[in-house]
């Protein structure tokens, strides 16, 4: 029988915030409107439901409708899926972010 060690599970340091501030997150994703906008236009804002997790690098990044399901709303996702954080406490943080996209 191989015995099999059982993966260590870390705590994160004590300093790190719970979670990023409205700023930080404000700071990663607001520079990408351009990026974003380079995916197309619309009349309507392209919303996107962020997961970053602890290590502050984005997750997943979905796109509501009307953008979710097309081919802008792809390229929307794989813009905003660059953005980054800080670490934090948290194992996840959700939030939602509409970008401009006229």
């Amino acid at each position: 029988m191989v015995a099999v060690a059982s993966p260590e599970i870390i705590p994160p340091p004590a300093d790190l915030p719970e979670a990023p501030t409205r700023a930080e997150v404000i700071e990663a994703l607001q520079p990408l409107t351009v990026i974003v906008q380079a995916c197309g236009t619309g009349p309507d804002p392209a919303v996107v439901d962020v997961l970053f997790a602890g290590s502050g690098r984005v997750t997943t990044a979905t796109v509501r409708p009307p953008y979710a399901g097309t081919p802008t709303g792809s390229c929307i996702a794989r813009s905003v899926r660059a953005a980054r954080v800080g670490p934090f406490a948290r194992p996840i943080f959700r939030v939602s972010y509409p970008f401009s996209m006229h």
